[in-house]
């Protein structure tokens, strides 16, 4: 089955239940983009996993889900959008590709040993391959690249708003100090 992406725009995870083909009831949680508010970090991209079995029980089943979906507040994708690709999900994908490439030229070279293709054919196709892959880790590289970036500015932020917590944390201190001094 073809997986579909459900994302959740509303600012609560959304609860929706349905029976299972064994009768039971079965809930799906569908979380919206969680931020960790002392790292910045995601902990979770608003991104749900379902089949399409499960979403058509979900828009015939669930009350909930329909509501939901018809507000606009969870919204159904075929492919995950790129902005909820992490860095993972996407080397991944271009690491994917290039063992794909590797594979097809493997079969090419065992048709030209097996004299099914001229040489001619074998320099084009091999040169196809070449610039698919340089070009598959041109990408991949600049995509380190770019989160290495956002890593380095992420890192900078934060340790700025430490600084910040240490010199505010100093400040009630010397605050309290003086507060304690007042009261005797």
């Amino acid at each position: 089955m073809a997986k579909k992406y459900v994302q959740n725009v509303h600012k609560a995870c959304v609860t929706a239940s349905v029976r299972g083909a064994d009768g039971k009831k079965q809930e799906y949680v569908f979380y919206p983009f969680l931020l960790n508010k002392y790292t910045g970090k995601p902990e979770h991209t608003g991104y749900s996993t379902v089949d399409e079995a499960e979403l058509k029980r979900l828009r015939e089943e669930s009350g909930v889900f329909r509501a939901f979906e018809q507000q606009r507040l969870l919204r159904v994708f075929d492919e995950l959008p790129q902005e909820a690709r992490t860095a993972v999900d996407v080397i991944a994908e271009k690491e994917r590709r290039i063992y794909d490439l590797t594979v097809e030229n493997e079969k090419l070279r065992k048709d030209i040993e097996a004299g099914g293709i001229t040489q001619a054919d074998v320099d084009k196709a091999a040169e196809a391959v070449r610039s698919q892959m340089t070009a598959a880790l041109t990408e991949k590289d600049g995509l380190l690249d770019e989160k290495s970036k956002q890593l380095a500015a992420k890192t900078e932020e934060y340790e700025s708003v430490v600084q910040l917590l240490d010199d505010a944390t100093a400040k009630i201190e010397e605050l309290e100090a003086k507060l304690a001094k007042v009261k005797k």
